[in-house]
């Protein structure tokens, strides 16, 4: 019985892909948007994180990177995440944005 339970599971291990990103469906690859906003009113890194936090509670945004003295944010988000979006919550949470560039990836 043992035996045929470690057969089974490296079956299962040997069958997987060894990095998704690279060996993953092609589709998967294509549903990510960069969206590149510029960011008015930061003025130290309290601002970056009330920034990021804003963004990452929108909804489709997988990550943030942001920066203070070039006033820029930059969020990768899953296809069909409305840009605008993004400037909404920067803007409620007390900034001016507007969108520099999207692009998909």
């Amino acid at each position: 019985m043992k035996r045929i339970l470690v057969v089974l599971i490296l079956g299962l291990v040997a069958s997987m892909p060894l990095n998704p990103l690279v060996y993953g469906d092609e589709d998967e690859k294509k549903g990510i948007m960069e969206i590149e906003l510029s960011v008015q009113g930061m003025t130290c890194e309290k601002c970056v994180a009330k920034v990021k936090d804003a963004l990452m509670a929108v909804e489709g945004v997988t990550s943030v990177e942001v920066e203070l003295e070039e006033g820029e944010a930059e969020a990768h988000a899953k296809k069909g995440t409305d840009p605008e979006k993004l400037v909404a919550a920067v803007e409620n949470a007390g900034f001016k944005a507007q969108i520099s560039e999207v692009e998909y990836e």
